[in-house]
């Protein structure tokens, strides 16, 4: 059974990145294949593409909910390209690939104020309740795959994504884009999906700033939230904000 990573890579910046993810994967010791996907793989010839607004619909959102034409592999996992492998990975495949899930993601299976109580305000109208999703990291086991859950958020959460979200949630978004993390979030409510939780399953860290450059790799940091003392190392770290050009920070500066 095949196993490797699958890295969303539009741009010239984000080739590099996905190299360096590579670089590092192979210096902590894993071989696995990494399948870069590039702006000539992506089908733009279609109403979804071409209901795309803003950039970040096209180069991170459309690509992130349509990883079912990129996963390659009989085991897939997506990570974003602002990533680098920081341990050994061998206990996160194990994990994915012993749950019954056919895709999972990061994040909290709990109702939280995430995006201005979505959670609750989705339950209230359409009688289900999304978990929140963190969209870094994804697992897909192409064998189980249900073509329903893809077509459901790729058509339906797509272009009634407001109705979906019960409210105008796109305007209030960062960079005024509909999101693949809500747009998973509602596939999850829809189809009867948990994630597993993101501050307590040794996948990945989040380096936010200079000052989390060397974080402890037996605990999860997420923004301004530290966890518990983990059984395994954490095997990723999600650069994030240091890999952006408007940051002061950013090592791309």
């Amino acid at each position: 059974m095949s196993e490797g990573y699958v890295v969303i890579a539009l741009g010239e910046k984000y080739i590099q990145l996905a190299k360096n993810f590579e670089d590092t994967l192979r210096q902590n010791g894993d071989n696995r294949p990494v399948h870069v996907v590039t702006q000539d793989m992506i089908d733009r010839d279609n109403d979804k593409y071409r209901d795309c607004d803003v950039p970040n619909e096209r180069f991170n959102c459309y690509p992130k909910l349509h990883f079912n034409e990129f996963a390659v592999f009989d085991h897939n996992i997506l990570i974003d390209a602002d990533v680098l492998c920081i341990g050994d990975t061998q206990h996160v495949w194990d994990m994915c690939k012993e749950q019954d899930q056919f895709i999972l993601h990061r994040g909290w299976g709990s109702v939280t104020g995430w995006n201005r109580n979505l959670q609750s305000k989705v339950s209230e109208v359409h009688g289900f309740t999304p978990p929140r999703i963190h969209g870094a990291f994804v697992y897909l086991r192409t064998s189980e795959i249900n073509d329903d859950f893809f077509h459901w958020i790729q058509n339906e959460a797509w272009f009634e994504y407001t109705k979906w979200c019960t409210e105008d949630v796109k305007s209030r978004h960062h960079r005024l884009s509909r999101s693949d993390q809500v747009i998973y979030a509602l596939g999850y409510g829809k189809f009867g999906l948990l994630p597993c939780e993101l501050m307590e399953t040794p996948i990945m860290t989040h380096i936010l700033t200079a000052n989390h450059a060397n974080p402890p790799h037996d605990r999860i940091n997420f923004k301004n939230l530290t966890g518990p003392k983990l059984d395994n190392p954490v095997a990723f770290a999600h650069i994030e904000q240091l890999f952006q050009e408007s940051t002061p920070e950013s090592f791309l500066r």
